[in-house]
């Protein structure tokens, strides 16, 4: 193995317009490649130093995939259930749709939304953090809100198309989230830190903002990139941070490379982290990198950076080697988030990737395709 395509690559996306950048690639639990490249921040020029806290955005989203087949595991509920079994809230749902006139068509939805749908972004719902509901479920909270106190409001929203009919990249694992709590019966937070965080060796990973004194001096500098211009522009906090007690499923973790590595590593040992402490068995595992969408649904899945996946429990999954043109497996998986942080995962060669970045408008469907084929490379070198 010669990493020095991966390091290349990294120095690329640094002299280009990504302002920093970190990478680690493990092989059954070894690392085998970690490289820094560009600034953590540009107006200092403060290099990447490797310590970094970043917002994961929707890199969280397969975290909270994993706490709910923790529970699946338990025989807390099945995916063909409906949702409105263990949420009521959601037992009358609304469709909303744009007619060709503009004007809004309203029905009551005709199937029920199901626990895979959920998993899968095949519920129908959309994804407004802004919402008038969510809105009002806060300020009838006085500021307040867990995630599940805001299934209230997801479930006020409408529906944009029939459950199950397509793909739409939604609030799905947000809702998920809010389920965690349900069949827990405590915060996701606590039941990550009993089942995740302390069972992989993970210190610096939490729902929301770190309290702790060093995070603002640690944290990536997070920016917006201005194509138009060529120009960044300082990014805020993220606005999945709802409420001080909402943990968000779709979007709300921080964490290090360090610490998040250890995830993705136990992703790709079947379930198995560096440490030897185990969060899922490979059965379930292998469930959630199964692709669940049937053809109709996979045309709708429409991003060219996904082309050639599916998508399984709250992952994408690698299937068609011939659309995608990946060097990679069948049954890669993973997911990646708003300001550039991507996980890859790969059992079949106790694979694990995880890149970082803080930069909203990430680049993304030119990164990810083009990290993929680099490692997998650099492995035959």
């Amino acid at each position: 193995m010669n990493f020095q395509a991966l390091r290349d690559f990294q120095d690329h996306l640094t002299s280009w317009r990504i302002p920093g950048c970190d990478c680690e690639v493990r092989i059954g639990h070894e690392t085998v490649h970690r490289y820094q490249s560009g600034y953590a921040d540009l107006a200092t020029k403060k290099p990447m130093r490797g310590n970094e806290f970043y917002y994961l955005w929707s890199s969280s989203k397969v975290m909270t995939a994993v706490l709910a087949l923790k529970l699946y595991e338990q025989g807390k509920f099945l995916l063909d259930e409906p949702l409105e079994r263990y949420a009521p809230e959601f037992s009358e749902m609304w469709i909303e749709e744009i007619m060709p006139d503009g004007s809004i068509s309203r029905r009551k939805a005709e199937r029920k939304i199901r626990l895979v749908d959920v998993f899968t972004m095949s519920a129908g719902f959309g994804y407004n953090m802004e919402s008038k509901e969510i809105k009002d479920l806060i300020a009838a909270k006085n500021g307040g809100g867990t995630a599940r106190d805001m299934l209230k409001a997801f479930a006020a929203m409408p529906l944009y198309f029939e459950p199950g009919d397509r793909w739409g990249y939604s609030l799905g694992l947000d809702v998920l989230g809010g389920l965690v709590e349900i069949l827990a019966d405590c915060r996701m937070s606590e039941f990550a830190q009993k089942t995740v965080f302390d069972v992989l060796g993970m210190r610096e990973t939490t729902f929301g903002i770190p309290d702790r004194a060093d995070f603002k001096e640690r944290l990536a500098t997070p920016y917006i990139y201005n194509a138009a211009n060529d120009s960044y522009d300082l990014d805020g906090i993220p606005r999945h941070y709802l409420t001080p007690e909402y943990d968000s499923g779709g979007a709300g973790l921080v964490s290090t490379l360090d610490d998040y590595i250890l995830f993705v590593d136990a992703l790709a040992n079947g379930g198995v982290g560096a440490n030897g402490g185990r969060i899922l068995s490979s059965s379930t595992i292998d469930l959630m990198r199964t692709n669940f969408l049937d053809e109709h649904q996979r045309r709708t899945m429409t991003w060219t950076q996904l082309a050639g996946y599916g998508y399984g429990l709250g992952v994408r999954t690698h299937i068609d080697r011939t659309r995608s043109g990946s060097l990679g497996p069948d049954g890669e998986f993973g997911w990646q988030g708003a300001a550039g942080t991507m996980i890859i995962a790969d059992p079949s060669n106790r694979l694990a990737v995880f890149y970082t970045q803080q930069m909203s408008n990430s680049q993304e469907p030119y990164i990810l395709p083009r990290l993929r084929n680099v490692v997998y490379a650099c492995l035959d070198k």
